[in-house]
């Protein structure tokens, strides 16, 4: 089963996802922090990661550089409701999968 882990701490969007996302049969893992998101990431190595660009004790920029330095292969998903041009290109530049502004379609991340 493909393990999903969802890095945010709104908590509406992370019960939606959650839902969506087994909804499909995936394995679903949630933080609502840089640091505990750096943690499940570390222990559960999901396939996909969602993650939120502002969190509550850190840049989602930073989590993404720690998460590809790790060398587990995944797929990050940088979503956020305050996009820009320059974190757009600075998310794909450091290996972000994809680049998604809040509120977006749930089909839109499969």
């Amino acid at each position: 089963m493909q393990r999903v882990l969802l890095i945010d701490d709104d908590r509406n969007i992370v019960q939606t996802l959650h839902i969506y996302f087994e909804e499909k049969g995936l394995s679903v893992t949630t933080a609502g922090s840089a640091a505990e998101g750096m943690a499940r990431f570390l222990s559960d190595k999901p396939e996909l990661v969602l993650l939120d660009l502002r969190l509550p004790d850190g840049s989602g920029l930073d989590v993404l550089r720690r998460i590809v330095a790790s060398a587990i292969t995944t797929q990050v998903i940088v979503i956020t409701a305050h996009a820009t041009v320059e974190t757009a290109v600075s998310a794909v530049k450091l290996g972000a999968f994809d680049y998604v502004e809040k509120p977006f379609r749930l089909e839109d991340l499969l």
